[in-house]
């Protein structure tokens, strides 16, 4: 039920931002936010329900100190940040309100209203002419591999590549590449030589916007934003690994890095997509295609639903499943993979005979 309420809020917050103008925006993400997310068990020791309906009834002033002081007893309650940022940009008070979705940022709210945070944040900058980039160094990209130079084809486990950092970020740990390492000694033979025939590359970045510094050039919306947190990415036979989320209106990253089962969980899916390239693209052949689709139709409305990124038309679904589903047989224990493995038994079983695991 939480992941549900939080994930309309989080819907409904980017269709405002980009659908509306501010003001019709704003009414309707404080609306619709301050209305849910009080309704979330669990997230702190005081109700903040009055101020809701202090603020749901135009006292904005009296919300404010609501919120202001249930924040005094419990400094750390990211929904009391949350509701007094959305309650002070009713009143005008922009750079509070800014500092308020920080301060909820710091508290560690759940992820996806993290990304809200952000939005708003990036939102305040865009309006206020905020500028979070000045210059950077174009990024350096080294291989862990001394005989990388030398012209010699690489094995696979050597094609491990480590992104010099941008924007005073810190290196990417030595914690994060052994990780890499592990994963990669225990993939099965057959798999290692998919990708190694294939020339799949892993590399490692602090975060995101290291590899593509021009990402904060200008306003990051909100397909950049998602882009900054995330923690793993594929392109091509190319999977990229990044250990730190940025945080949100800042050129910052967060302090704390990923941790290793999570860098494991996101690096078996990505090698998934690897598999599905250096394989000429199975998700991309009717066999395939019709198997994902059989999978999806048998799914009731709220499982397709709670698995909408998997569920996707066609090839743009497809291919996550796969991945997804691929990790899954080789181990991870992602927030989706039980849930995917469950809902698409005939993609599985064709993965599991076609690459033997």
């Amino acid at each position: 039920m939480k992941r549900q309420l939080i994930s309309s809020i989080t819907r409904i917050h980017f269709d405002a931002l980009k659908t509306f103008s501010k003001s019709l925006a704003l009414l309707l993400l404080s609306f619709c936010l301050l209305t849910v997310i009080c309704a979330i068990p669990g997230l702190g020791k005081t109700s903040i329900r009055p101020g809701i309906a202090y603020y749901n009834s135009g006292q904005y002033s009296r919300a404010r100190e609501f919120f202001e002081r249930v924040l005094e007893g419990e400094p750390d309650s990211w929904k009391a940040h949350y509701v007094l940022g959305n309650t002070l940009m009713r009143m005008n008070e922009i750079q509070d309100a800014k500092s308020q979705y920080e301060q909820c940022l710091k508290t560690a709210p759940d992820p996806k209203i993290a990304k809200g945070c952000g939005q708003m944040i990036a939102y305040i900058n865009h309006i206020t002419g905020t500028k979070l980039y000045e210059s950077h160094s174009e990024p350096t990209i080294k291989s862990l591999t001394s005989s990388a130079s030398s012209g010699a084809a690489l094995e696979f486990k050597d094609r491990i590549n480590i992104v010099s950092p941008q924007f005073d970020h810190p290196q990417v740990s030595e914690g994060t590449v052994n990780t890499v390492r592990r994963v990669l000694a225990s993939l099965p033979s057959n798999i290692y030589e998919i990708l190694n025939s294939g020339g799949a590359t892993v590399n490692i970045s602090p975060n995101i916007t290291d590899r593509w510094p021009d990402m904060l050039k200008g306003k990051l919306d909100d397909e950049g934003l998602h882009l900054a947190q995330d923690a793993a990415r594929c392109y091509g036979k190319d999977v990229y690994i990044y250990e730190r989320q940025l945080i949100p209106g800042t050129t910052r990253l967060t302090d704390i890095a990923f941790d290793a089962e999570s860098v494991r969980n996101v690096l078996l899916h990505e090698l998934g997509h690897a598999v599905d390239v250096c394989s000429n693209y199975f998700t991309k052949t009717p066999a395939v295609l019709d198997l994902y689709k059989a999978d999806v139709d048998a799914m009731s409305e709220d499982e397709r639903h709670r698995l909408w990124y998997y569920t996707k038309p066609g090839y743009t679904g497809c291919k996550e499943a796969f991945a997804e589903t691929f990790a899954g047989l080789l181990g991870a224990q992602g927030k989706d993979t039980e849930d995917v493995r469950n809902n698409y038994p005939r993609l599985k079983a064709w993965i599991k005979d076609r690459l033997k695991l």
